[in-house]
Formats: structure tokens, sequence, C-alpha cells
């Protein structure tokens, strides 16, 4: 009997990839070649199979630290990874001078309300996650991973 995946003794660092939703589907998809409208419906369809992935975190860490430069990994475009390497530890997307931040109202001192997500959960910058130009909460997206990943 096989053990499950995460229960093997002698594993790669890499095995996860032989259990990624995108194993056997066109390269072209995940590195669209060109510009335009063919380029953008290739991600989009590489980006609904990493949505049904079930390592789609171990896929989207392997490329934050190795920085891939190109393609769609862990349900990112590369231009989404780099928006999150670019910023600095420990700072919110929202932080001054980072891409999309709100600029604050010149006359107007800044709220003391947290936002929170739709479940309830505080929307700190130690639980923030952006995809593209929408923050997604971190607690969420780890617990609908972990939903994935044992279905």
């Amino acid at each position: 009997m096989t053990p499950a995946y995460g229960a093997r003794t002698n594993s790669s660092p890499l095995d996860w990839q032989t259990a990624a939703a995108c194993q056997g589907e066109d390269l072209e998809l995940f590195f669209p070649s060109g510009a335009g409208g063919a380029s953008t419906a290739a991600q989009r369809k590489a980006l609904a199979i990493c949505a049904r992935c079930p390592v789609r975190d171990q896929c989207l860490s392997w490329a934050l630290e190795n920085r891939a430069d190109f393609g769609v990994y862990g349900g990112m475009s590369h231009k989404q990874r780099r928006e999150i390497t670019n910023r600095a530890p420990g700072t919110s997307p929202y932080a001054p001078g980072t891409v999309g931040a709100p600029k604050p109202p010149a006359d107007e001192a800044k709220p003391a309300v947290v936002p929170h997500c739709k479940q309830g959960h505080e929307l700190t910058e130690n639980n923030i996650l952006m995809q593209g130009k929408r923050r997604r909460c971190l607690t969420c997206e780890t617990a609908k991973s972990q939903l994935r990943a044992v279905a």
C-alpha cells in the first residue's frame, strides 16, 4: 500500500509536483508567448487549473522562493508574484509607496477600524494575501487550500 502524499519517508523536496493538476496540460497555458487576448485567455485557463490543484501552496512557495520570473505558478501570474516579492518583509500590501496603496486623505485622520473578511477575520498586515488588486484573507485561503487537499 502506498502512503498518502506527504507521508513518504524518502521524498524529494519537489515530490509535490507529481500531484500537481497541471501535469499533462499544455505548457503554453502556463507560459503563454506573445501578448493580447490569446495570452490572457491562456492565463485564465491556467489559473482555473491552479484553482483546483491540491499542491497550489507548495507551487506558489517554490515560485516565490526561487523568484520564478515568468509563467503561472500556484495560482498567480508573474506580476502578482512580483508584487509580493518586491514588498519589504513585514509590511502591509497597502503600506505607503507600494503598488496599489491607497493615498491617505490630506486632512482626515486614519480610522482606527480594522477591516474584516466575510468570515470575520481581521485583515491585518500579516493576514492579507494580494491577488492582483484584490486583498484576500490569508486565514480563509489557507483553510480553503487545506479543504481542497483533503477532498
